[in-house]
């Protein structure tokens, strides 16, 4: 719609040439729901070729807060290879993927020796960080129905396409990724939804939802 969103959790878009990557690494297939790693381990780096991976974090009783969706074309894992600690996500596919997998010294001597790629993963964790903070801010000031309205508003200016009665999102999600997106419930996700539906905010339509007034989306819940 207006942009690239560097705050969306939604890692979608990226003109990034990889390519150096792809060279160093190896494509290996996942099924959906495979877990590629877990929170306090040591991982390789990936590239998504193909696919959807949800980075997410677990409390002590297994209760999941998803951080971000990333799509192909991005990387992610690489913060062990940077500072040499445990990762502190899991990262599990949601549909079937195929993904680069880079060992980390192979990804440490390639951004220590290509000045463009370095910048490119400096720009990548940057992005990173605005998605947490963005989190973190809504986490700590907003309720649950905005927060919602806050996920769709995002995926609309990333990715909505322009029709003569409002824009579609082009990316289908179920109420639960929405749920451990935003930090709810999916019980809460339907009911909000629901509400928006019945106001006008958004429609659905063939799986798709179309938003009518962004900015109406934007403030919806509130107070």
């Amino acid at each position: 719609m207006e942009g690239f969103n560097l705050n969306s959790p939604w890692v979608i878009r990226t003109d990034v040439d990889w390519s150096r990557l792809k060279d160093i690494g190896t494509l290996k297939t996942f099924p959906k729901n495979t877990i590629i790693y877990t929170q306090n381990t040591q991982n390789p780096v990936f590239l998504i070729e193909t696919g959807r991976v949800r980075i997410s974090i677990f409390d002590e009783d297994g209760i999941e807060k998803t951080l971000g969706i990333v799509y192909e074309n991005n990387i992610f894992g690489e913060f062990p290879a940077i500072d040499g600690e445990n990762n502190f996500s899991a990262a599990t596919t949601i549909v079937p993927s195929k993904i680069h997998v880079i060992p980390q010294e192979k990804f440490i001597a390639a951004i220590i020796t290509d000045t463009e790629l370095y910048a490119q993963v400096l720009k990548n964790l940057t992005r990173k960080i605005r998605i947490l903070s963005s989190q973190v801010q809504e986490l700590s000031f907003l309720g649950s129905g905005a927060r919602i309205a806050r996920a769709l508003y995002n995926l609309t200016i990333d990715q909505g396409i322009s029709e003569n009665n409002g824009w579609v999102i082009p990316i289908k999600f179920t109420h639960q990724e929405m749920a451990d997106l935003v930090g709810t419930c999916r019980v809460t996700v339907s009911k909000v939804i629901s509400t928006m539906i019945k106001t006008g905010v958004i429609v659905k339509e063939d799986g798709f939802y179309r938003v009518t007034d962004p900015h109406t989306l934007k403030d919806f819940g509130k107070p």
